[in-house]
């Protein structure tokens, strides 16, 4: 049930499938889930800065059921990589959220996990 959210100030990439085919890859291998469950959401053109500047910036959370199994750090740089390959965000304006959720606490097809 990993879910990536991606809120940023850059415009919506040329080809959201592409942004969306190595997203779900990214987050299958850092999580070792089935990609069938992962959930992608990029949030483009929104109003955001970054130590007072306008320039690309981005603010995601990556947010699991259960212990995410590669480290945050790890997790952090890939993500980092994705953004900047795919939306030119450079990593040092990109903060990364990691939550843990209980599987009772997420609902999915009518029942939780």
């Amino acid at each position: 049930m990993p879910c990536l959210v991606i809120h940023t100030n850059v415009a919506k990439p040329a080809s959201t499938d592409a942004f969306f085919e190595e997203a779900t890859k990214t987050v299958a291998s850092l999580t070792g889930k089935p990609a069938a469950y992962i959930q992608v959401r990029l949030q483009t053109d929104q109003q955001m800065s970054f130590g007072g500047s306008t320039e690309p910036t981005a603010e995601v959370t990556l947010g699991n059921v259960g212990n995410i199994k590669t480290s945050t750090e790890k997790c952090s740089s890939a993500i980092c990589e994705l953004l900047k390959k795919q939306l030119g965000i450079p990593s040092n304006r990109v903060y990364v959220f990691f939550t843990v959720f209980q599987g009772s606490n997420v609902g999915y097809d009518g029942r939780t996990f």
